[in-house]
């Protein structure tokens, strides 16, 4: 992100913890009207580790994609701008294992261009199919082992965000 103006007059950033279940869904981390800057980006995320819940199984996406395509998430006041064509959620994760099927959701998202969406799957336990579903496509979907395997998809990412800008918003799923 350090070539980017992290906050609202540059990057609006948001971040939420995905629960294992529907019953422990923590609050977001971040709207995208909280994260100002590039340090308090880094005080978020490593405030995130908070708001993970390490002793369940499960993934309960739907929720969150629920969530940040609400009216509420997504109000002008929270710092979702109306205006701009490039929203994008990434999804990062080392399961698969979801409580409720979140392509129906992800696919609705898609369609409606409200946000395109970048999956990674980070390790041996996740379904790369199912991600790529959720992403909309195989371009939008990635895999990593270790960290130097996931910064290796920063430049990828980057283009699918000036592309979509100069393509009114279509990234891999988007109709």
């Amino acid at each position: 992100m350090s070539p980017y103006n992290v906050g609202m007059n540059g990057v609006p950033i948001g971040l939420i913890v995905v629960a294992p279940n529907e019953y422990d869904q923590a609050p977001p981390v971040a709207v995208l009207s909280q994260i100002t800057s590039v340090s308090s980006l880094i005080a978020y995320l490593n405030l995130m580790k908070e708001f993970v819940s390490f002793d369940d199984m499960g993934q309960f996406l739907k929720n969150n994609l629920q969530l940040v395509s609400s009216a509420n998430f997504m109000a002008p006041a929270n710092g979702y701008r109306a205006d701009i064509d490039n929203h994008l959620l990434v999804y990062i994760t080392s399961s698969t294992l979801f409580d409720a099927d979140p392509v129906p959701v992800a696919r609705t998202i898609l369609n409606t261009m409200k946000y395109g969406m970048v999956t990674i799957g980070y390790g041996t336990h996740v379904d790369h199919e199912k991600l790529r579903k959720i992403a909309g496509g195989k371009p939008c979907s990635y895999s990593a082992s270790n960290e130097t395997e996931l910064n290796s998809h920063i430049k990828s990412i980057r283009r699918h965000i000036l592309y979509a800008d100069a393509n009114s918003g279509k990234y891999c799923g988007n109709l």
